[in-house]
């Protein structure tokens, strides 16, 4: 498995865990729930912020649930 293909796999784990838990996670907690150190975490979940799959609150991350074209009518 490629670096890329690795972090590939730890950003969907991460937004696994959170659509899970919809009163989201704090990075620690995140990082030892996934097993991992979280600053190992900081540019995924950064990268996945900025992809608009997570929000930031108080510093809670949470899954960004997508409104279906439905439901915005």
């Amino acid at each position: 498995m490629t670096e890329d293909e690795d972090k590939d796999a730890i950003k969907a784990e991460i937004l696994a865990v959170l659509k899970k838990h919809p009163e989201g996670m704090k990075l620690r907690d995140l990082g030892n729930f996934l097993g991992v150190n979280w600053r190992s975490l900081v540019g995924l979940v950064g990268s996945l912020l900025r992809q608009g799959k997570l929000e930031k609150l108080n510093g809670v991350y949470f899954f960004v649930r997508r409104k279906s074209a439905r439901s915005k009518a």
